[in-house]
């Protein structure tokens, strides 16, 4: 049976027996999976909420990120840009059942 990419990540962590992707400490891969799901957090939150319930190793890993001192001190400043309307990563209330 295939696996969905929550599952796959959430596997992924746990087999690795840390708190991180790659290794033992925080690496751009994390920085990416944490923009991964930023990203359709805002594109499908309803989904994201439903999603959340079932990728809690995924949902600890978001959370973690958006600690760290750096990442925080961005996601608070002015630096950070909004989610466009007409990118990739928009809303799609349609898709978002």
């Amino acid at each position: 049976m295939r696996r969905s990419s929550g599952a796959h990540f959430d596997g992924f962590l746990r087999e690795n027996g840390s708190k991180f992707l790659v290794c033992r400490s925080y690496t751009y891969p994390d920085r990416s999976l944490f923009q991964i799901v930023e990203s359709l957090r805002y594109a499908f939150p309803k989904a994201m909420v439903r999603l959340k319930r079932r990728h809690r190793g995924l949902t600890a890993h978001q959370d973690r990120i958006a600690a760290r001192a750096c990442i925080r001190a961005y996601l608070n400043s002015p630096r950070r840009l909004e989610f466009c309307k007409n990118g990739i990563f928009r809303r799609y209330p349609e898709l978002d059942g």
